[in-house]
């Protein structure tokens, strides 16, 4: 019994012991709407360390919102909301960060381990400037320091960042994790997010002759001492398999379940309408002859609640 107790105890205080250090991880909390560009400082907490990132939420009805903002239409993986910046130009050197003051400083020495999820944006019908969003890239990243910075004073560009990806994102439709660990050297107080590499050391994708700048969206940053922390929403229940099939689609599309538990998927187009509700158990086939082609959002519901949700494309 002792040993039972004890061990409850040190799990107990792992979980409790276990936080971000990252306010406002998913950009949730606001000081106001975002009403035009270059307005992180919306999200509390969050500020400019150099260009013009933007805050993005439902809350706008306009250019600014969520799903449909001037660089494309992306659901928020977590709530509402999530932060913009460009991390490259093939014409100009230019780069966008983000920053925020940490719960508490680092330790030095301690290990931890940082992540957030970042999609790459791609051209809305209310964009004016079509070069934007047509460029993917990499070296997209994290990274600590014992300062803050501002336009005035703006966080340098020298090839170094704490956790940092090589792959070059050009997924549109999923957010793609970025994670990684280091052990503090110093007593770090912020955290910023975006490309610290030089032109030279930064490959890209172009993926049209006007092509010229790369755009992310950015959403649920971590940092925390615990590697099994997260943040944001599970989009699956992690006992239930689905598969939604073929992606993109063309005249059908398929649901399949591993269970027989009452169900019903709805598709939305990219303004949030239904074009598609179907109750089913299983598995069902459904024609979409009907649907144009595009982005589509699904979502899968039961008793429960939502079990799933995605994107389609329909061709």
């Amino acid at each position: 019994m002792k040993i039972i107790v004890t061990m409850f105890v040190i799990l107990f205080c792992r979980i409790g012991n276990a936080q971000n250090l990252v306010p406002n991880p998913s950009f949730e909390d606001t000081t106001s709407c975002p009403i035009t560009a270059n307005q992180i400082n919306h999200a509390t907490g969050w500020t400019n360390y150099r260009g013009s990132p933007e805050y993005l939420n439902s809350c706008n009805n306009s250019n600014m919102s969520v799903p449909l903002n001037s660089w494309g239409f992306q659901q928020a993986r977590t709530g509402n909301a999530y932060a913009g910046i460009a991390t490259f130009d093939t014409i100009v050197f230019f780069r966008e960060y983000i920053g925020i003051q940490l719960v508490q400083s680092l330790v030095i020495g301690q290990k931890y381990f940082a992540s957030f999820y970042a999609c790459k944006a791609v051209n809305s019908t209310l964009i004016s400037n079509p070069t934007y969003g047509n460029v993917a890239s990499n070296k997209l990243g994290l990274k600590l320091s014992t300062v803050s910075y501002t336009n005035f004073n703006p966080q340098p560009t020298n090839n170094y960042a704490q956790v940092f990806t090589n792959l070059i994102i050009t997924d549109t439709l999923n957010w793609v994790r970025i994670s990684g660990n280091f052990i503090a050297d110093s007593i770090y107080q912020y955290l910023s997010i975006g490309n610290f590499f030089n032109d030279s050391n930064t490959a890209f994708i172009a993926t049209d002759s006007n092509a010229a700048l790369a755009y992310y969206y950015i959403d649920d940053v971590v940092l925390s001492t615990d590697s099994l922390f997260s943040v944001g929403l599970i989009t699956q229940d992690p006992k239930t398999e689905i598969m939604v099939y073929p992606n993109p689609f063309n005249n059908r599309i398929s649901i399949s379940l591993n269970n027989n538990i009452q169900s019903e998927i709805a598709l939305f187009d990219i303004l949030s309408r239904i074009v598609l509700k179907q109750t089913f158990t299983h598995s069902i086939t459904i024609a979409t002859d009907h649907l144009v082609n595009g982005l589509y959002i699904y979502e899968v519901r039961n008793k429960n609640g939502t079990i799933m949700n995605g994107k389609v494309i329909k061709h």
